[in-house]
This record gives C-alpha cells, structure tokens and sequence, in this order.
C-alpha cells in the first residue's frame, strides 16, 4: 500500500498518525503532542529549529488537516492506544514527549500505557501549558456552553491570528475541531495511577492564565523519577513568540541530548514491523516542496541558573528551573492545597492551519 507524502516545513506524512522529519544518524527522537485543535504542523518549525542530532515527529490527530474529514477523538482510551500503536515502531534508542496544553495531557497518557505494558519508557516527558490533573479538575468547564458562547470566549482571547479570525469559512471550519478536543479532555476523569518511571519537566508561560503557576507542581505527584519546572516570558503559546521560540528550543535540545550524550546513532535500515504487523520503511521519501512557513533561528540561548522557590506572594521569574527529587514536596505543608485556581479560560493556538 502507497502511502501519500506531504512535507511541512521537514515534516513528511508517514502514516495517518505520524509526520516525521527523518534524520539519520540522529541520537534523540522529540514526539511532539499538538494543543486542542491544532496539528502536526504547528511543530514544523521546530525542525529547521533543532540541532541535527534531534529528529522530530509530529502526532497527527483526526479531524484537523490532512484528516479533516475524520471525526476528532470522542473516547480518551481507544485514542490512547491508537496513538500508542503507531508510534510504537518509532519508540526505539533515546526519545522523549512533548505535549502542549491538551497534548500534554495525551502525551502523560500515552507514556501511562507504555509503562502498563512494559513498554519502551521516555526519557523525560515536557508537559507543556497545563496544570496538573488534580489542579485541572476544578477549572471551570466551557465546552457545554452553545457553539456562539464558546467562540465567543475563543475570539475574546484572541487565539487566532488577525486572517484567519477574520475568514468565517475558516473559522466555521475550525471551531468544531476545537470544541471537539475540549469536550474529550474535560470530560475525562484521570486517575492518580502507578507513578511514572520517567522524569517529567513542566514548562509554563508565567503569565498563562490556563496554567498559573500554582496549578503545575502537582504533576510532580504523577513520577517516581524526578520533577522540575521551567518558566518562561509569555502566556499560554509562549513557545510560539518571537524570542521565547528560541529560548524554548535552546532548553529542549539542551535537556534531551544531555541525557542521550551515549546514546549511538539511530541507524537507517529496513522496515520495522509494528504489534499490528504492518511494516514502517526506514527509506528515504521522495523529496517534496516545502510549505513556506515562518522559520526560527536555530540560535541558542543560555539557560538562567536554577532558581530556588520564591516566598509567599512572590512571583517566579521567567527562565527559573525548579527542581524537584523523589519523594521531595516542592510545597510546604502549610501551603499545600491552600490555593483553589482561578477560573480560566482556554487560549487556542494560532497555529490550528
């Protein structure tokens, strides 16, 4: 069977599942979990972005993009496992999760099932944008307002950009995707399961109001194996602003080649067979022209040293690394729990095109 390929940017689209920059000889292999309503494409510039050594794949989900006409996801559990299934010839040497927002969320679930399965583990999940499930239930929820209240909200936040919020065919198109991913991620109940055997890193805006700071550290809960937090300038898309981009990128390449600095070079070869049986060649693709698209200098910038937690009332700087080990609370006894979120409302990406 002929897969169809497209290329975003580095991206080529290798399965329904799975856009991937392929990068032989590379030591470490970045799964990136895009934000409700948003695709594969929203991470192709990270490619041009990242050092050679990182490859790059992209998850795609349905109902966005090159799989519009599918219906997005209504069932967290057979999504789960279907992303788990095809990703899991790819799950190979050193390799970590990226997840923004409601991708973050996906990512901890996919790495949740590898561990049930005795599967591959990543080295360190970046759970990017959102709070910690605990902290997450008590948001308000806005995906059971009317269709005209919630893009309401959406256009208030001003998580288009100018062109697209302006194009009502277009925003007609992606409003129900966005809706969609919000109704399958607030009407999930997570559950506090086995404590992963990977460490897991949060990185957060520190003026994002869909993940104040205080919303985060629970997600040290959820590991056996080390916690930290990373703050940078911005709000809830920080990643995405001009300057902070690259700063995100410099962190990223940072931390995952730091502990892949062993690692061999992923090697070219013939097709790995998946559980189901079908077969993902390792070839080259053809070339295909590249969509034009904004790209990032590759620059790095150095990282602030780690920052120890602030006193009460005080706010975190941007750039601090909080750092947590094993069975260490990061929050004071008298602290803990003392703090209720406050109601926010979800920003979507610019990037849902």
């Amino acid at each position: 069977m002929t897969t169809h390929i497209r290329q975003r940017s580095g991206l080529v689209l290798e399965s329904p599942f799975i856009w991937r920059a392929r990068r032989p000889g590379s030591r470490h292999r970045l799964f990136c979990f895009p934000h409700a309503g948003g695709g594969a494409s929203a991470f192709a510039d990270w490619v041009p972005a990242l050092p050679a050594d990182i490859e790059v794949v992209a998850v795609q989900l349905p109902g966005r993009q090159n799989r519009i006409l599918e219906d997005p996801a209504t069932e967290v559990g057979p999504l789960v496992r279907d992303v788990t299934e095809a990703l899991g010839p790819l799950l190979t040497g050193s390799f970590s999760f990226f997840g923004h927002s409601c991708g973050a969320l996906l990512a901890y679930e996919v790495a949740q099932l590898l561990q049930a399965q005795s599967g591959p583990r990543p080295d360190r999940l970046f759970l990017s944008a959102q709070p910690s499930p605990a902290a997450a239930a008590l948001r308000p929820k806005i995906h059971n307002l009317s269709e005209e209240e919630f893009r309401a909200e959406v256009m208030r936040l001003g998580g288009f950009d100018e062109e697209v919020a302006v194009d009502e065919d277009a925003m007609d198109a992606l409003i129900p995707t966005v809706l969609a991913d919000f109704a399958l991620w607030e009407q999930h109940s997570m559950t506090m399961g086995p404590l992963l055997q990977s460490p897991i890193t949060v990185m957060v805006g520190e003026t994002d109001v869909r993940a104040p700071l205080e919303t985060i550290e629970g997600w040290g809960d959820h590991t056996a194996a080390g916690f930290e937090q990373r703050i940078f300038p911005g709000g809830h898309f920080y990643l995405f602003d001009a300057g902070t981009d690259a700063e995100v990128f410099a962190f990223l390449a940072e931390a995952v080649l730091a502990h892949s600095a062993v690692s061999a070079p992923r090697p070219s070869g013939p097709p790995v067979a998946s559980a189901g049986g079908a077969a993902v060649s390792t070839a080259a693709q053809p070339p295909c022209p590249a969509v034009p698209g904004r790209l990032h200098s590759p620059r790095l910038l150095r990282r602030p040293p780690a920052t120890p937690h602030p006193p009460a009332g005080r706010r975190r700087p941007a750039g601090a690394v909080i750092s947590r080990q094993p069975g260490k609370s990061a929050t004071p006894p008298s602290a803990a729990g003392s703090r209720e979120p406050p109601e926010v409302l979800y920003q979507p990406s610019p990037r849902l095109v």
